[in-house]
């Protein structure tokens, strides 16, 4: 298993995510609401895989909208947008941003974009089931 490390700007909010597949065949998350679009965010998961995000108390900021099945996690200091985070089922699953990697540039596809305008919290829960990464976020 190869493991991937990263972090929000500061270092404030750190990432671990690691996977058995190759940086070039994991999936490229796009999202075309609002807040995505504002954050150009692009996301990468395995659901085989395991992520881990660990930040101090003053940095960790977590953000809900819409259905609020999920967080968004965000750094308070220096405002980076280090990924998302969702209790589905009694597990902790996640996506990690693509640019908070250290080694982001192995991750260059185009993002497929999710079509989550007009879904029910319901569906979005369950492309995450299957898209995601076990997970936790700790302070």
């Amino acid at each position: 298993m190869a493991v991937y490390t990263g972090s929000c700007e500061c270092r404030s909010i750190r990432v671990r995510f690691e996977t058995a597949r190759p940086l070039a065949d994991l999936p490229v998350l796009g999202c075309k609401c609002g807040f995505c679009r504002r954050h150009t965010a692009r996301l990468t998961a395995d659901p085989a895989g395991r992520l881990e995000i660990k930040g101090d108390l003053r940095a960790l900021q977590r953000y809900k909208f819409a259905h609020k099945v999920s967080e968004f996690i965000l750094c308070r200091i220096c405002g980076s947008y280090v990924g998302n985070f969702a209790q589905i089922g009694g597990q902790g699953l996640g996506a990690v941003s693509v640019m908070c990697l250290d080694d982001w540039e192995g991750l260059i596809a185009e993002p497929r974009f999710m079509p989550f305008n007009g879904v029910e919290a319901d569906q979005k829960l369950g492309w995450r089931q299957k898209l995601w990464t076990p997970a936790t976020v700790s302070i």
